[in-house]
């Protein structure tokens, strides 16, 4: 009762009562026009007028001011609604919805920030026990713990952290898409938030559109990436330098099994980045090349096949990149943006039943048939050193009745990374890079992969 006689006073003091407040949240409320209801607070206030706000004894100015004190105290990453929403639960119930306080569940706001490693978030676990002393020895003895955990604990804190900082993305993308690009932009701006990428240690969401993350170029790499998941505490120069020592550790045996394992990695990475660039046109490719930084690798003379004047282009080997290519198409003027557009593409092909994805199997089968007639009316117009040049040297002779010479050896790739520890460790991937070896296309599509040939 004392604490509700207090605000009542405090209103009155400053000329505006309880009766007043609610009067002034109503007129806002009624006054933002339709089309701003649900857009930022910046842009709803800046279409709201004052002066069919303003009620006597208060003046348009007045009732502004007003506003701006109230709304001091609240967070503004929201729409100018939400908020006067928030401000008229203050006015009911004076003492919530300040700083440091939960919000309502109408109040949403972007989701805190998690611990962006293991040791980290063990800190974090820590310092909350922690009491009567600075923070730097709350720092100091939470390093010596951590140094006493073994491996085992402490990849089960880095699996943490990873599943956190997964689920922060996928609530700070759900919490973005209530607003237009410009008001995200805003948004991460006034809040400080730097748009979060998927760390190369972790696995593309099967749900997630867009390139996959490269995977490390090198056995050694890999094995390094794994070592630095869970080094902390120290410079960056002596968690390499450590990982070199293990390295040179490491049997002949051990070492292998990560340079095959990561030959694996980056087949299947070719394989997936194909796959997703087929679905857009050669300049949408290009667009999102350059969007997500992905650079083309330089291609040693040796391995370039060129196609020849007339060849016929091979279709799709993929129901699935069929039907892609052609909602593309029908969806291009409703959805510019490609990446989007080949969600929605891909979204349709998914609700297709069995029967719907049979019928464009069959028309992989068709087209293929039709193309291999038109590769073999065309290899026979080709002089004879021409037909043994193809046939020796591109992947797609095995489309033709003509078989392969006999006593041809495939040389082989010089160009293979090394798993020296010298060599620079790069897993950024703004440097991820774009595919298309010709002397690998023989055992993709053997395996009906869908490749892109730019």
């Amino acid at each position: 009762m004392k604490k509700k006689s207090e605000d009542t006073m405090e209103t009155e003091e400053t000329g505006w009562t309880k009766a007043d407040l609610q009067r002034l949240l109503a007129a806002m409320k009624d006054s933002i026009p339709n089309n701003k209801k649900m857009k930022s607070y910046i842009s709803g206030l800046k279409s709201l007028h004052w002066n069919k706000v303003a009620f006597p004894p208060f003046s348009p100015e007045a009732c502004k001011q007003k506003w701006i004190t109230m709304q001091e105290n609240m967070r503004k990453i929201r729409t100018l609604t939400e908020l006067i929403v928030e401000a008229e639960d203050v006015i009911a119930n004076p003492g919530c919805n300040r700083k440091g306080k939960e919000c309502t569940e109408d109040a949403e706001g972007p989701p805190p920030k998690p611990p962006q490693s293991g040791y980290m978030l063990f800190v974090k676990e820590q310092m909350v026990s922690m009491t009567g002393t600075s923070r730097k020895n709350k720092l100091d003895v939470c390093g010596q713990r951590w140094q006493e955990l073994s491996d085992t604990e402490k990849e089960k804190y880095c699996t943490n952290c990873t599943e956190l900082n997964r689920q922060y993305r996928i609530k700070l993308n759900a919490y973005l898409e209530r607003f237009d690009i410009e008001e995200q932009q805003q948004i991460l701006r006034e809040k400080g938030i730097k748009t979060p990428k998927r760390r190369k240690g972790e696995e593309c969401n099967e749900d997630a559109e867009g390139p996959p993350p490269k995977p490390p170029q090198t056995g050694y790499n890999m094995f390094c990436k794994e070592q630095l998941a869970c080094m902390t505490g120290t410079s960056k120069r002596n968690e390499f330098n450590v990982c070199g020592q293990r390295w040179r550790k490491l049997s002949d045996t051990e070492k292998e099994k990560y340079r095959t394992n990561c030959t694996e990695l980056n087949r299947q990475y070719r394989i997936k980045l194909n796959a997703y660039l087929e679905r857009f046109d050669i300049k949408e490719q290009q667009q999102i090349l350059r969007e997500k930084g992905i650079k083309t690798p330089k291609k040693h003379k040796d391995s370039l096949v060129e196609q020849l004047p007339g060849e016929p282009k091979r279709p799709p080997l993929s129901g699935n990149v069929i039907f892609c290519q052609k909602q593309m198409k029908l969806l291009k003027k409703k959805i510019p943006n490609p990446t989007q557009r080949f969600a929605k593409a891909n979204k349709k092909w998914q609700d297709l039943s069995a029967k719907q994805k049979e019928h464009y199997k069959r028309k992989v089968d068709e087209n293929m048939e039709k193309y291999r007639m038109e590769l073999q009316k065309w290899f026979e117009t080709l002089t004879a050193a021409e037909q043994k040049n193809y046939l020796t040297r591109n992947p797609k002779h095995q489309y033709l009745k003509a078989k392969e010479k006999k006593g041809f050896v495939n040389k082989p790739n010089l160009s293979q990374p090394s798993d020296s520890e010298d060599d620079d460790i790069e897993f950024s991937e703004e440097e991820s890079c774009w595919y298309s070896d010709q002397d690998e296309d023989e055992e993709e599509e053997d395996e009906e992969d869908a490749m892109f040939e730019m």
